[in-house]
């Protein structure tokens, strides 16, 4: 799925691009998507809208008042989280989206969130703000040696990145498992603002941001400690 401006929501099928009967959702901005398949997921966006995909249309999940929605992240059709303007973060229980206590972190703006596990997760936002999460409240700052917009962010418990406003001098910046640390400033980035991450793996990542760039970001040399969890390959060994 693909969401943005004008209520418009795609569904990529492989080769192209389409806007199925139901998925015109009227005069709309949406922030983030979450699929879970073809048929399955979540949309948030401005003016307190989060709405769900039942099978065929698109409908609304919740009316949660006027803050805007900037990102969602899905444990299963019946639990996630969303995070955005004035500072909330919500919690969805199958029916209904909360606040649970510890969860109104103020007046602050979060731009992404990125959960490690249903008791451990971060958010980044406006004014290069950064929060982790204990498993019970949203208390605990994140050092992010920045004071710009961070935007988007791909995590692992021990590394990662994450992007935002003024990539060449301000913002791509390197995760180390309690910490950020600023990447650069590099000359051979364009000054501009980066608001989407996704990476291949860890160290292979592509991040999108204004007047049409996509930048892949490549890391080198080696873990000189840390958690290795390697990918799965078939071996076509039959022992034991």
């Amino acid at each position: 799925f693909a969401a943005g401006a004008s209520g418009i929501i795609i569904r990529w099928d492989g080769n192209s691009g389409s806007l199925p009967t139901g998925w015109d959702t009227g005069n709309q901005t949406w922030n983030d998507v979450w699929a879970f398949g073809a048929a399955s997921g979540f949309a948030v966006g401005a003016a307190g809208e989060i709405w769900r995909h039942n099978g065929s249309a698109w409908v609304r999940s919740q009316d949660t008042g006027n803050q805007t929605w900037n990102a969602v992240w899905m444990f299963s059709p019946t639990d996630g989280v969303t995070a955005g303007s004035a500072g909330e973060i919500r919690r969805y229980n199958g029916s209904s989206w909360s606040l649970p206590a510890g969860w109104d972190t103020g007046a602050q703006t979060w731009n992404d969130i990125w959960m490690f596990s249903a008791t451990d997760g971060m958010v980044v936002g406006a004014g290069g703000a950064a929060r982790r999460f204990n498993g019970s409240d949203w208390n605990t700052p994140v050092t992010t040696n920045t004071t710009a917009n961070i935007n988007a962010a791909y995590l692992s418990l021990t590394n990662g990145w994450a992007v935002g406003n003024n990539a060449r001098g301000e913002l791509i910046l390197s995760w180390n498992g309690i910490s950020f640390s600023r990447v650069g400033p590099s000359a051979s980035l364009p000054n501009i603002n980066l608001f989407g991450l996704h990476c291949v793996i860890i160290n292979d990542c592509f991040a999108a941001g204004a007047s049409g760039n996509i930048f892949r970001l490549t890391g080198g040399g080696y873990e000189t400690s840390g958690l290795l969890t390697s990918s799965v390959f078939d071996m076509s060994d039959t022992s034991p």
